[in-house]
């Protein structure tokens, strides 16, 4: 039996939907729709439209994205990876940057939250702890200054704790 069409005030009603909960790349807001099985050039001139009204935003998409990384404590190469899969480019973050630098996450001082949070002492095994920056996307750059950095805190910490 073949599924009639559906009428795109239809489309344009679940897209709206789609966007009213969060921030949707033009990518994964075309998969979605594509997934309620509605036709494929209907949803790109609803994309199109919500896209021509400032609606639908790559660019919004791509600053929440990089938002969600920094609360999360993840690092730079994991966000990248994050909006490709989301069929996002990163030109948009390197705007940003150039535009609004206080919005960029400081990558050395994520890194090292994220360190303090998953290790609250002193780090016995080095190399666990750089696999588990490399594993949340951090750069070398970023790794050797958090560990640097929390190694500091440790002895700062126990020289404070030394009765005088």
């Amino acid at each position: 039996m073949k599924q009639k069409a559906k009428p795109p005030s239809e489309v344009f009603a679940a897209a709206v939907d789609c966007l009213s909960r969060r921030e949707y790349s033009a990518q994964e807001l075309r998969r979605r729709l594509q997934q309620k099985g509605f036709d494929v050039a209907l949803i790109d001139a609803t994309i199109a439209d919500l896209t021509e009204r400032g609606w639908q935003s790559d660019q919004r998409a791509a600053e929440q994205r990089q938002r969600h990384a920094a609360q999360r404590c993840y690092g730079p190469k994991k966000l990248s990876a994050d909006l490709r899969q989301r069929g996002l480019d990163e030109s948009g973050l390197d705007t940003l940057a150039t535009t609004c630098p206080d919005d960029v996450p400081d990558w050395d001082a994520l890194a090292l939250q994220a360190l303090q949070k998953k290790f609250r002492s002193r780090i016995t095994d080095r190399a666990k702890a750089q696999r588990f920056l490399l594993g949340r996307g951090f750069e070398y750059s970023s790794i050797r200054y958090a560990l640097a950095q929390h190694e500091q805190d440790m002895h700062t910490t126990v020289q404070n704790e030394l009765p005088r």
